[in-house]
C-alpha cells in the first residue's frame, strides 16, 4: 500500500492557523495567554535566556549561509541547514507557548512548565531530572491539540517534525 504524502502547506496558511489559535485562546483567557507571551517563569539564571540564545544562533547560521561558495561548500550549507532544523525542533519556548495556548483553549490555566510532568529522573544520579525529549513534547502537543479540537496542529507537527532526520543528524 503506498504511503500518503503530506499535503503542501503554504506559509500563509500556517500563519493564519497560528493567528486563529492565538486569538481564540486570547478571547477565552487574555491573562493566561499574556503569561505565555511574556514567558512568565520565576527566577532566571545570570541573564541566560535559551530563546534569545537560539535567535542569536539563527542569526549566526544565516550569516554563514550568506558566505560565497568559495568559502562555504554546498555540503556545508546542508550541514548548517540541518543544524538549524535540529535547533528549531528542540526549542522549548515555542513548544511551551503552543502547549499553553492549547491548555487555555481546553479551559486550563497557564503553566510555567507545561511539559514538566513528562520528564523523568536519572536513575544514576540522586535528585536529578531529565527533561522530556522533543518527540515526547510533540506527542503531548498533538494530544492537547486533539483534546481541544485543533487537530490541524497535529498535521502541521507531522509535516515539521521528522524524528529520523533529527536523530540522524543529532
Amino acid at each position: 500500500m503506498p504511503v500518503a504524502q503530506p499535503r503542501e502547506v503554504s506559509e500563509q496558511e500556517f500563519v493564519d492557523f497560528l493567528s486563529d489559535l492565538f486569538w481564540g485562546a486570547f478571547r477565552k483567557a487574555p491573562f493566561e495567554v499574556l503569561c505565555g507571551v511574556l514567558r512568565v517563569s520565576g527566577m532566571q539564571d545570570a541573564d541566560w535566556d535559551p530563546l534569545e540564545e537560539s535567535k542569536a544562533a539563527f542569526e549566526d547560521y544565516n550569516a554563514l549561509l550568506r558566505l560565497d561558495e568559495a568559502t562555504l561548500s554546498k555540503a556545508g550549507r546542508w550541514r548548517i541547514g540541518l543544524l538549524m532544523y535540529c535547533q528549531a525542533v528542540e526549542m522549548t519556548a515555542p513548544q511551551e507557548f503552543l502547549a499553553n495556548l492549547l491548555r487555555v483553549l481546553s479551559g486550563e490555566n497557564y503553566h510555567i512548565k507545561p511539559f514538566g510532568s513528562l520528564g523523568r529522573t536519572n536513575k544514576k544520579k540522586a535528585f536529578s531530572w531529565v527533561p522530556p525529549s522533543a518527540p515526547v513534547k510533540y506527542r503531548e502537543l498533538k494530544r492537547l491539540a486533539t483534546t481541544c479540537t485543533q487537530s490541524a496542529l497535529c498535521d502541521y507537527i507531522d509535516q515539521f517534525f521528522n524524528e529520523d532526520i533529527r536523530n540522524a543528524f543529532s
